[in-house]
């Protein structure tokens, strides 16, 4: 959005017989700008296009600003929701076998550390049923 002064001011110029170029490189306006104003052409932004332009760029938010947002959004709405969440369905895991063993080992492990509640063994899946 240009101030109006400054298009005085490319108006002044040019009246004094400077070179658009010139008169460009004086204001610090672009030479097309200054080339409408010269013709005629140019014309200040109106409604909706000014409002847009004196708002500045549209710039999207960062990831971490998408993060934190995420983690305010949490810590207003405590874990509650998040335990109905998982409640209302039982996640299924899908290994391979090898896959599956190292699993059970590694969950073992940390419930013999004290670091996963004791619970129900997992049952092996039937390989005749697959």
């Amino acid at each position: 959005m240009l101030p109006l002064v400054a298009v005085d001011e490319v108006r002044g110029l040019l009246a004094e017989g400077r070179s658009q170029r010139a008169t460009a490189r004086a204001t610090g306006v672009s030479r097309g700008t200054v080339a409408a104003i010269a013709h005629d052409r140019w014309a200040p932004l109106r409604g909706e296009r000014r409002r847009r332009a004196a708002a500045g760029p549209i710039v999207p938010p960062s990831s971490a600003e998408l993060i934190s947002a995420a983690r305010r959004a949490a810590a207003n709405r405590g874990p509650e929701p998040l335990r109905e969440l998982f409640a209302s369905s039982t996640p299924t895991l899908e290994l391979r076998p090898n896959e599956r063993h190292e699993y059970l080992e590694v969950r073992k492990r940390l419930r013999a550390q004290g670091e996963l509640p004791p619970e129900e063994e997992i049952a092996e899946p039937d390989p005749r049923a697959a």
